[in-house]
């Protein structure tokens, strides 16, 4: 193993855990409402398909995003694609905690949905840019494990949210104001 490929190693496996992280979040954010349903309506003062809506905007757009997505990530490096990604992230996380209204939360939540095909997509140029051929499938696994936590801790995490879905809502703000700076002075250009 070359010098290079050596010094590369702790970098790959920072990309890959602020990519799992990421990819966490974007799925715990898909469903940071679905399962206090009941609960968001009666304190934003909407129906309960309207707080289905802010779920079902993901898999919708996602169909649409999808192949554009995937042109994106081939002009943008691993590094590019993250930051943007962060960004657009927290500003859909800053647009729900400025007006916690539903209107708000709903451009908050187009904004995650809009992103979404751009962060699962992300995982293979990660995984071919950062790892050799033999760690390949291992990278790939732990980014797609990320996915299942995400989904994990949103139904073990939102339901603590019940009492209050509006004001829990600047916690999701704070830990991706956190990711986005992890994101952003850690992550390094493509090798």
């Amino acid at each position: 193993m070359n010098s290079t490929a050596i010094q590369a190693q702790p970098a790959r496996y920072r990309v890959l855990a602020l990519y799992g992280a990421w990819n966490a979040v974007m799925q715990l954010e898909w469903l940071r409402l679905a399962p206090v349903t009941d609960a968001a309506a009666a304190q934003l003062h909407v129906s309960a398909s309207d707080i289905g809506l802010l779920s079902l905007l993901f898999p919708l757009l996602f169909v649409v995003l999808a192949l554009p997505s995937g042109w994106l990530l081939d002009r943008l490096s691993v590094r590019a694609a993250m930051r943007l990604s962060a960004v657009m992230m927290l500003a859909g996380a800053v647009v729900r905690i400025i007006a916690p209204d539903y209107t708000a939360i709903l451009i908050g939540q187009i904004l995650f949905a809009l992103v979404q095909p751009l962060v699962m997509a992300m995982l293979s140029r990660l995984v071919v840019i950062w790892f050799p051929p033999a760690a390949m499938l291992a990278a790939t696994g732990v980014g797609t494990a990320s996915l299942f936590l995400g989904i994990g801790l949103a139904f073990v995490l939102v339901p603590l949210s019940a009492g209050d879905v509006a004001g829990s809502l600047g916690w999701d703000a704070a830990a991706l104001l956190l990711l986005t700076v992890l994101s952003l002075v850690g992550v390094p250009a493509n090798p």
